[in-house]
């Protein structure tokens, strides 16, 4: 049987985002966020009509193509405190923590009982009612589903095994907020959006 996210084991928008440590009350669910995959991929056309592709070197235990996502809010202002986190977000010149609410996928290429490190730090313990069991991983070695595969800890990946892996997990994202539009269509309705950039460190 078949259906939308709702259906998942994972759970998708089962509440408001948070951004800079406050829920926003004021986001009316998956409607007014969107987001994009910038691709890490470096394609290389060669003379013979063919393609390299490369990639930018993070290190072995980094994720095989680390992708950086760009998030797009669209906001109805009817909580003041909700516009003006959104208005110190993109005032304070620096990352914040965002969580929509969605799951990101990384793939690794593993090696039993070795360490790696995700992109971005899971969700638990830091997002209020987010946990382990609430949010759970969502393991695959070799594209056969394995939850026994690693334990995350963090953004520390420990492998129990070997081979490919890929992990779907719910992340903190650290974006900065971009292009902050702000516009009254009537009187007493405005309308905010703006594009959180992610920023991926070392």
């Amino acid at each position: 049987m078949s259906g939308g996210y709702l259906y998942w084991t994972q759970n998708w928008f089962d509440q408001q985002p948070w951004l800079d440590g406050r829920q926003l009350s004021a986001v009316g669910g998956p409607s007014q966020i969107s987001w994009t995959s910038a691709s890490g991929l470096i394609i290389v056309p060669t003379c013979a009509g063919t393609h390299v592709l490369q990639r930018p070197y993070y290190g072995t235990d980094a994720p095989n193509d680390r992708r950086k996502l760009s998030f797009s809010l669209s906001v109805l202002c009817d909580d003041y405190d909700d516009y003006r986190a959104l208005a110190r977000a993109a005032s304070r010149g620096a990352a914040v923590n965002w969580w929509p609410g969605v799951y990101a996928t990384e793939v690794f290429t593993i090696v039993n009982a070795s360490a790696y490190k995700l992109a971005r730090p899971v969700a638990w313990g830091t997002i209020t009612g987010v946990t382990s069991v609430t949010h759970p991983l969502d393991l695959y070695l070799d594209a056969v589903q394995d939850l026994g595969a690693a334990t995350v800890s963090g953004q520390t990946l420990t492998a129990a095994d070997g081979g490919e892996l890929e992990v779907h997990y719910s992340p903190v994202f650290k974006v900065v907020v971009l292009d902050l539009v702000q516009e009254v269509v009537e009187p007493n309705l405005m309308q905010l959006s703006c594009t959180l950039e992610e920023v991926l460190t070392v």
